[in-house]
């Protein structure tokens, strides 16, 4: 029989030590396991769009209306899910496109 239980996300660095993880490593690496569930309100769909293939190319998850991809709708919230070191990455990318993404990933940043 196996003994499994959650990690809390304000843990992860203990516990990575616990598990005899390199202590010399665990600051840059304890992002990797710290999910955080995110909800934007109104982006229009050309931004969910991108916020979505994004996501998805860094192995992240963003959920959107159903309608974003055929833009029968003005604007949809989002869920973006991933690690923290997931959602900095895609912060980075959303910096070089258009429709004011560069604002979203400051505030994404800033939320982190």
């Amino acid at each position: 029989m196996f003994d499994i239980r959650e990690i809390n996300g304000k843990n992860t660095e203990s516990e990575l030590l616990k598990i005899g993880f390199d202590s010399s490593y665990v600051n840059a690496a304890k992002d990797k396991f710290i999910y955080k569930n995110i909800k934007i309100y109104n982006l229009t769909c050309p931004q969910a769009n991108i916020l979505k293939q994004t996501a998805l190319s860094l192995g992240a998850e963003c959920a959107t209306n159903k309608n974003v991809i055929t833009g029968d709708i003005e604007k949809s919230d989002v869920i973006l899910t991933g690690s923290v070191s997931q959602l900095r990455k895609i912060s980075e990318k959303l910096k070089f496109q258009p429709f004011k993404l560069k604002n979203l990933a400051e505030e994404i940043e800033e939320f982190l």
